[in-house]
């Protein structure tokens, strides 16, 4: 038959041309592999950087306070603050950010670390993993429980033990029991934040004598996070003195962001990529013209 006839002169030639074979299909592999990797790794990055940047951001904003160059003013948001906020529709949570450094004692040894004030569900939200002891209850932020959790290797650092639980950290003055051990996302290991002790941020707020907070996390019910912010600028609107000091921050913002800046470097890296392939055709190309260029005598013009 014509077809299987055709199928043994191709393979016949292939053979006798092997290195010309090969190169030509080495440049069509070269030029679509280029392509479908360049692909694979922007989506990888993009899915990777969206999960990172939405981990415990889900149904959450945060208050700002910022700077009003028409009043020479810097907003404040303290303790009564929060109250109001918690009253405010749809509104699940208030976590206001407080965090020092400071330089904490166990039984073994003593080292710097970042002190973070923290409500009963950020470990959850946060992707932190309890591998010993508890986490916090509502009780121990309500009380002000001098308590806190602290990761595995700065248990082995400053206690030499294997478990902690019921071991006392000093800070200052202050005594804090250890209640659990945690494991930290790897978003927060990237950011250098290994050396995080968590406590409840009422307890972190008294030991920092801080009556202002530097921002405050609101988290909605789910689903209401739209309802939430216009609550939230309602409030801030309701009292002229409070005008321009104060910013809404969403994080849908910088993933939609994210998500564009992605877009654009998935075209330009698709273009270097198609790049890469039409070199492997235009040399595919040239092989096909010298071949039947030698064949021209056989076939005929």
């Amino acid at each position: 038959m014509i077809g299987n006839e055709s199928i043994r002169v191709a393979f016949e030639n292939l053979k006798a041309n092997k290195i010309r074979s090969l190169l030509s299909m080495l440049g069509i592999v070269i030029g679509t592999g280029a392509v479908i990797v360049v692909t694979s790794l922007v989506n990888g990055t993009r899915e990777a950087t969206v999960r990172s940047m939405m981990m415990g951001s889900e149904d959450m904003v945060k208050l700002m306070p910022t700077y009003s160059e028409d009043t020479r003013r810097f907003g404040k948001i303290s303790w009564d603050d929060l109250e109001t906020l918690k009253k405010l529709p749809y509104v699940k949570s208030v976590l206001p950010e407080v965090s020092i450094e400071k330089e904490v004692r166990g039984s073994h040894a003593k080292m710097k670390a970042r002190l973070v004030g923290v409500g009963e569900d950020y470990v959850q939200n946060f992707g932190y993993r309890v591998t010993e002891g508890k986490s916090f209850s509502a009780q121990d932020i309500a009380t002000r429980r001098r308590a806190c959790l602290v990761r595995d290797d700065i248990v082995r650092k400053i206690f030499g033990v294997q478990y902690p639980v019921g071991e006392r950290l000093r800070v200052e003055d202050l005594s804090l029991e250890v209640v659990g051990v945690v494991a930290e996302p790897e978003s927060l290991a990237q950011m250098g934040r290994s050396n995080d002790i968590l406590i409840p941020f009422e307890t972190l707020a008294k030991l920092n004598n801080s009556e202002d907070f530097y921002s405050v996390e609101i988290r909605a019910e789910k689903g209401r996070i739209d309802k939430v912010k216009e609550e939230v600028k309602k409030l801030i609107e309701s009292n002229p003195s409070q005008a321009g000091l104060f910013e809404i921050q969403d994080p849908r913002d910088y993933l939609n962001e994210v998500k564009k800046w992605a877009q654009l470097w998935m075209l330009q890296m698709i273009v270097i990529a198609g790049i890469s392939l039409l070199v492997g055709g235009v040399g595919l190309m040239n092989v096909m013209l010298t071949t039947v260029a030698e064949r021209t005598h056989e076939i005929g013009l």
